[in-house]
């Protein structure tokens, strides 16, 4: 099987650092409740007419240099990542599939690192630099933005839970279903499921053969 795993919200928390550094710049700061940074920093400052101006302010962070490298993981994920690859070994295919912010010099470079530093011995063919995670091709992405989770083509999609993917429902549809993780535990405990559930199948596949 093969599990699409995203970085910014789901391994690394995007969110904080952001929330530091607007700290730090002596912004007030609001809880992110919308997927749009630009909309959010529009929100805290009044003086931006626009959500151009807005988004030349968000350009002008995520094309800091080490700021990418500098974000922290959330709770849990790399260390679970780190023991599926080796529980499952070649029989659970992961990878890391982000995007890299379009106007920074650092960001690619920067998330490799971190992925180096934060889950050694990662293998670097196995992450996935797009911005087109619908046409990966594999049975599970776990992921927090909602239009990655609805258009996933794959059997398993595991939206994990931040502000703005709570309206997100549950889904039991027969071509995909939608599960939700509030931390890595849940994230874990559905993957050991379908994992289990595949070798069962194959399993089943096999007797049903002989």
């Amino acid at each position: 099987m093969r599990v699409y795993v995203d970085m910014d919200g789901v391994l690394a928390d995007f969110d904080g650092a952001m929330e530091s550094y607007l700290l730090d710049k002596g912004w007030e700061t609001t809880n992110r409740v919308e997927w749009s940074l630009s909309k959010r920093i529009q929100r805290i400052d009044g003086s931006l007419n626009t959500l151009d101006e807005a988004e030349h302010v968000v350009n002008s962070i995520m094309e800091t240099k080490g700021f990418w490298e500098g974000i922290q993981p959330i709770q849990n994920g790399t260390e679970i990542i780190k023991k599926w690859m080796k529980l499952w070994g070649k029989n659970l295919d992961i990878m890391i599939a982000t995007s890299a912010w379009w106007t920074s010099p650092y960001s690619a470079y920067e998330k490799v690192r971190w992925i180096q530093k934060y889950i050694k011995g990662f293998p670097l063919t196995n992450i996935a630099m797009t911005f087109q995670k619908h046409i990966l091709k594999g049975e599970i992405i776990i992921d927090d933005k909602p239009a990655n989770i609805m258009n996933w083509e794959g059997s398993d999609a595991i939206i994990f839970t931040q502000p703005w993917n709570k309206n997100i429902p549950v889904s039991l549809n027969i071509e995909r279903i939608i599960w939700r993780a509030d931390d890595w535990s849940v994230v874990d405990s559905i993957v050991d499921y379908l994992m289990q559930k595949n070798y069962r199948e194959k399993k089943e596949v096999v007797s049903n053969t002989v």
